[in-house]
């Protein structure tokens, strides 16, 4: 299964980064009550430090590259698929961002699912 990130917020002059972080996966589940398909997803309140560079000419305007790292916790109830369920965890984000936009990042940490 592969999954893709959709961040939502801002970095601010002094470094600090705030956003709303949504996973969304290739998978497919079928709701038991309308047999609608849709793909597991889950939400998380992210904030962080991120050290980023103005570009050089030549790149697209307003353009930055540098690092980031972030910390990211889910959002209740806003699982779905095989995130349903999930109550807590903390998922450490490290990444790069070039001057083309391009971000890389390296997730490590754990979410968990409600005891039933």
């Amino acid at each position: 299964m592969k999954c893709g990130i959709l961040g939502q917020g801002a970095t601010s002059p002094d470094g600090s980064a705030n956003f709303i972080h949504t996973f969304v996966c290739d998978d497919q589940v079928i709701h038991p009550v309308s047999g609608e398909s849709y793909h597991s997803q889950l939400t998380l309140n992210t904030s962080g430090f991120a050290n980023f560079q103005a570009c050089p000419a030549g790149y697209p305007p307003g353009s930055a590259y540098g690092t980031f790292e972030e910390t990211s916790v889910p959002l209740p109830g806003t699982g779905r698929g095989i995130f349903e369920n999930v109550e807590r965890g903390e998922i450490h984000i490290k990444g790069t961002l070039n001057c083309l936009f391009a971000i890389d990042m390296k997730f490590k940490g754990e979410v968990c699912l409600k005891n039933s």
